[in-house]
């Protein structure tokens, strides 16, 4: 529907077109054009070339130290990480460090948090032998 996004775009020779006349203000649509855009590989290019392409830096997975670099590399946009932990069953450690870093509004005002992926377990629960549950994939 006209409404959807996608997680995970593209960017090239159209992306770069429409970006520009979002960034000029222009209106290419008729829809609501006053949502960031934050296509995840014009962000890595982006970053790469040091020239914003996005109104939100949104990198994937990146490394508590990466998220400080990238933060003082763009100082005046957003820092939000698409996806920064994957969970499923009892996995989800190590988040302390990024929810430090997402907290630190006087070291890092501009790294707002970011995004779990996959919250939920796709595993099923079974029975074992025992008759106690555990989870199948």
């Amino acid at each position: 529907s006209e409404n959807e996004t996608t997680s995970e775009t593209n960017d090239g020779a159209s992306w770069t077109s429409v970006f520009g006349l979002l960034a000029s203000g222009a209106s290419v649509t008729d829809s609501d054009i006053t949502k960031e855009t934050t296509p995840d590989s014009a962000a890595k290019k982006a970053i790469a070339q040091l020239l914003p392409a996005t109104d939100v830096v949104c990198p994937m997975y990146a490394r508590v130290e990466e998220c400080v670099q990238l933060s003082k590399l763009f100082p005046t946009m957003p820092l939000i990480q698409c996806e920064y932990a994957h969970m499923m069953g009892n996995s989800g450690g190590g988040l302390k460090k990024y929810w430090d870093l997402y907290f630190d509004k006087k070291m890092h005002p501009r790294i707002q948090g970011g995004f779990i992926w996959d919250w939920v377990d796709q595993g099923l629960t079974i029975t074992d032998a025992s008759g106690r549950p555990k989870w199948a994939y």
